[in-house]
């Protein structure tokens, strides 16, 4: 069965023309929504190539509802599958990513590595950390994580984080994805939350941060995916 994508022409245009102006400097913010199985996965999966066309990097995470108590779980994700990418790569352009991810994390390597394993294989063995108390190791956490992305999105290859079925996200990942938009250091990043609007009420923790962030003058972009045409299945039938 060819794997086309039908009725959705105008939805992966506007994902494009997102990622597009983060080429400019900015951060945007993609939200896309629908009911399950109603394709966001699929219209995702779609615009990988055109994004990799423009020298950007793609990496995905997805969010378990068996698995909620497990913090930062799509983020981690998403950045083992983007530092596998990078592995991936010419020697100088490997190298040429080591020195700039090492200077990024400074003397805090070991803070991201025991959560994205595949950073050690790139940078090395790191030094030991000083034990922190929660909020502080939470806090060196966050620093640490904001510098990694920071130094990840550029100019010249953009990045795009696509984050999976959020309406499941824990309060730590809700967190540092509001700390990571709202840090104007980082630049040329479009993070794509897609969620089950459904399941995902306006007292809930997703809303109250997706909330907070249009308070604070970053409004994301919304998509609604809606069911296909009568038209558009007829198409896809002939």
């Amino acid at each position: 069965i060819p794997e086309k994508l039908y009725g959705r022409s105008r939805e992966i245009e506007q994902i494009i023309q997102t990622f597009k102006d983060i080429r400019s400097g900015r951060t945007e913010l993609l939200l896309i929504s629908g009911h399950s199985g109603i394709g966001k996965s699929a219209l995702i999966n779609e615009v990988r190539k055109p994004i990799t066309e423009y020298r950007g990097y793609f990496a995905t995470g997805k969010y378990d509802v068996f698995k909620r108590n497990v913090p930062y779980r799509a983020i981690t994700q998403s950045l083992q599958h983007l530092i596998r990418q990078i592995l991936t790569e010419p020697e100088k352009a490997i190298s040429a990513w080591k020195e700039k991810i090492q200077h990024a994390v400074g003397t805090n390597g070991r803070v991201v590595i025991e959560v994205i394993p595949e950073l050690q294989t790139l940078i090395g063995e790191q030094p030991e950390i000083a034990s922190l108390g929660a909020e502080e190791a939470q806090n060196r956490f966050s620093r640490v994580f904001q510098n990694l992305i920071q130094a990840l999105a550029t100019k010249e290859h953009p990045l795009a984080l696509f984050l999976d079925d959020m309406q499941w996200a824990d309060s730590s990942s809700l967190h540092l994805i509001k700390t990571v938009l709202l840090n104007p250091q980082i630049q040329h990043l479009c993070m794509i939350l897609s969620f089950r609007d459904n399941e995902v009420p306006p007292s809930s923790p997703f809303a109250r941060m997706i909330d907070e962030l249009k308070i604070a003058e970053r409004h994301p972009r919304e998509l609604l995916l809606q069911p296909l045409t009568i038209a558009d299945v007829r198409e896809m039938v002939r």
